[in-house]
């Protein structure tokens, strides 16, 4: 991925009229490989304050290593500050959209924010979950985040540090197929402790690889419940059995087709970044496992 932070006002302005103190760093990442899976990437950020469209861009990597990865936003003026931005990603093949992305955001004073915006499989090619709100973990959910819980900015939260970020194939590599109860919930191997052990699923859309689950992540993850055992998020668990709604359809898109557990690394968490693979050479989408 490409270390680099685009900085944009959301309009032009004075370089005296912005607060450069006060920023939203948003952080992109992708589960799929590019451009196989995906070629282009779009982002807007739009004025809930106006409803104008402030900044679009579209993005056609042509490796991983060209993905989009930072974008810093700075508000305009002090109005600004006392509206929220919605911040829109959409990941294409061709002129089809397969997966997309909403986050609804306020500034707040003095603080740099980070507001991750990953692309994930459980949300490949989802319904369209309607205005205010937006595909995560296979579920439509509210799009506005709550700024009593955001983090600061720390550049190591994106791009890791040496001994700081989750090597895929080596924690992935020794996986092993887990079995899913009806109620989500599975059997967590013997070996690995509380603080040990990841779970990964292998994808219907991407058959070659299988990707790693946050842990301590109920919506887009998993939970460790006990010492032996541990449940998926419900989006993850809907897809594996291929469950349908009320109007017949697939709750999700993509298949889950198996679940595995690997004991070899600590776990994977929303705070620990993907290392950059040479395998693959992306970072994020997975280990590859045939």
């Amino acid at each position: 991925m490409i270390r680099a932070t685009i900085v944009m006002a959301l309009a032009l302005a004075s370089c005296s009229s912005v607060d450069k103190k006060t920023q939203i760093t948003i952080a992109l990442s992708s589960e799929t490989e590019i451009p196989k899976e995906l070629d282009s990437f779009a982002v807007r950020i739009i004025s809930t304050r106006t409803g104008e469209l402030r900044f679009s861009q579209d993005y056609f990597p042509t490796s991983g290593r060209e993905f989009p990865t930072t974008l810093a936003v700075i508000p305009l003026d002090e109005d600004a500050l006392a509206s929220p931005v919605r911040v829109e990603i959409e990941g294409r093949k061709g002129s089809a959209i397969f997966l997309r992305r909403q986050s609804v955001v306020s500034y707040l004073k003095d603080r740099n924010i980070l507001l991750a915006m990953p692309l994930r499989m459980a949300c490949f090619q989802f319904r369209d979950c309607g205005p205010n709100s937006t595909c995560s973990g296979g579920q439509c959910v509210a799009d506005a985040i709550d700024g009593a819980h955001v983090t600061d900015y720390d550049a190591a939260l994106v791009f890791g540090r040496p001994g700081g970020c989750f090597d895929e194939e080596r924690c992935l590599g020794g996986a092993t197929e887990i079995a899913i109860e009806q109620d989500c919930t599975f059997a967590i191997p013997a070996g690995a402790d509380g603080a040990n052990g990841n779970v990964a699923i292998r994808w219907a859309a991407a058959p070659e690889r299988i990707l790693a689950l946050d842990a301590t992540d109920a919506q887009e993850g998993w939970m460790r419940l006990a010492a032996d055992r541990g449940k998926l998020s419900q989006g993850a668990c809907d897809s594996h059995f291929q469950r349908h709604g009320g109007d017949g359809a697939l709750l999700v898109a993509d298949w889950a087709k198996s679940v595995h557990f690997s004991p070899s690394c600590a776990s994977k968490t929303p705070r620990l970044p993907y290392c950059f693979s040479e395998a693959t050479q992306h970072s994020g989408v997975g280990a590859v496992v045939p």
